[in-house]
């Protein structure tokens, strides 16, 4: 089965990159770095016309509004790979034109990722999580006895949506200051180690990846802030913990296998004082999976992308991997995103170019568009999503990069930020927003 993706860079960082094929605009940022990684005949080039802002990160428009139908058509390519999700719109123009989308569906993700949904499915099937309680109205507030505590809206997604809070009074105030509609999630807030775990399901195998940290860091000024994932060793935590994560992933996956789900799933939760808190699902590609692709043994060894498509398509996968790898990889996913305070209503005049880059002097060197360069060096991976002559706002989405090096350490139940991590994302607020 041929299958095409736009700028996707699972598919551009797998081993099997060439057998895949990319979707680009003549005037994208990307576009010359994805060209130099591809065989001619794989890359399907688009025309903005002139209007590449409003299509640019927009996979609906882009299947609306281009002849890049036509174009899959022309190659015979049956299925089209999302950035991260499928939608309403992507199902049913498969359904009119024959293809297959290469996600999970678009209602089984909502479902999973309503935050309500994922506390009952923990509930009933008795897995560790936070005291919790579901806000049916403002009377169900006196039922919270625990704080501080963390209120989400059902269908929160990143720090939108989710507040922390100290007493029944605050949440009161939240609601109502922000508008929140019931039903509401309240839950008990964990303050231990936020960790990651991707695992892929077939149709009755389980793959684990190895585990992730996720940075969150508070500022000075006491507001919290996201980094992005660090991949961290079985050695980082106990055998006893790792034997616990192993156990109720697993059982989470055989649950999701009896429900027919087929596909990835992403979990976050906390551990604290060795036992674990189930946080959030997430089914569908996320900011590190890229890191899943370039370095296999996050994975066992298998490429992910293979792996990922066979389990989005409900096919048997390679193998049943019920264990969590124990990598040497220390690299990080950083969320540019989390720069954008940094960065406010500075306009890019001349954007960096998209490809692998050094640290020389505390800021970011171009050296290479080619991916094999990658491996050979503690190179970064920038992937940034800004556009010409783009005013960076808080709505601005920035795009990542990839480091191979460590850029946060734990100790115990907690961990820092390294004089690399901080060199690191320096050079990266240096590189978009005051180098031009």
């Amino acid at each position: 089965m041929k299958i095409a993706g736009y700028e996707h860079l699972e598919l551009l960082l797998s081993s099997k990159k060439n057998k895949y094929y990319q979707i680009s605009f003549a005037d994208s940022p990307a576009y010359n770095f994805i060209k130099a990684n591809i065989p001619p005949k794989n890359l399907i080039t688009l025309k903005s016309d002139g209007k590449l802002k409003s299509l640019y990160l927009d996979e609906n428009k882009i299947l609306q509004k281009t002849d890049v139908v036509d174009k899959l058509n022309v190659k015979n390519i049956k299925a089209f790979a999302p950035i991260d999700s499928s939608s309403t719109y992507k199902e049913k123009l498969a359904k009119d034109k024959g293809l297959t989308i290469i996600a999970q569906p678009w209602k089984t993700q909502k479902k999973f990722e309503n935050k309500i949904f994922f506390e009952k499915l923990l509930t009933k099937n008795d897995l560790p999580k936070p005291k919790g309680w579901i806000l049916k109205s403002a009377k169900d507030i006196e039922l919270i006895n625990k704080f501080p505590a963390v209120l989400q809206s059902p269908n929160s997604s990143g720090s939108r949506g989710t507040f922390f809070l100290n007493n029944k009074k605050e949440i009161e105030k939240t609601i109502e200051s922000e508008k929140l509609k019931f039903p509401l999630l309240c839950r008990e807030f964990i303050n231990g180690l936020p960790l990651g775990i991707t695992i892929l399901i077939g149709k009755k195998e389980i793959i684990l990846s190895a585990l992730r940290l996720q940075m969150y860091f508070t500022k000075k000024d006491g507001t919290s802030v996201y980094y992005g994932t660090q991949w961290i060793k079985e050695s980082d935590l106990s055998k006893e913990v790792i034997k616990k994560i192993e156990t109720n992933i697993l059982k989470i996956g055989e649950i999701l296998i009896s429900q027919k789900f087929h596909g990835i799933a992403n979990f976050d939760f906390m551990i604290k004082d060795k036992e674990i808190f189930f946080i959030e699902c997430n089914p569908r590609l996320v900011g590190p999976s890229p890191q899943m692709s370039n370095t296999k043994e996050l994975l066992h060894d298998l490429d992910f992308s293979e792996e990922f498509i066979n389990a989005s398509t409900n096919k048997k996968l390679s193998s049943h991997k019920p264990s969590i790898p124990d990598t040497k990889f220390k690299g990080c996913t950083v969320d540019l995103d989390s720069l954008k305070s940094q960065l406010q209503n500075i306009r890019v005049k001349e954007l960096p170019k998209i490809g692998y880059y050094k640290i020389e002097k505390n800021k970011l060197e171009y050296v290479s568009e080619k991916i094999n360069d990658y491996n050979k060096a503690n190179l970064i991976l920038l992937k940034h999503s800004l556009l010409p002559n783009e005013k960076i706002n808080k709505n601005s989405l920035l795009g990542f990069a990839f480091t191979n090096e460590q850029m946060s350490e734990i100790h115990g139940n907690t961990y820092k930020i390294t004089k690399n991590g901080e060199k690191t994302l320096n050079a990266l607020q240096w590189i978009l927003g005051k180098k031009y």
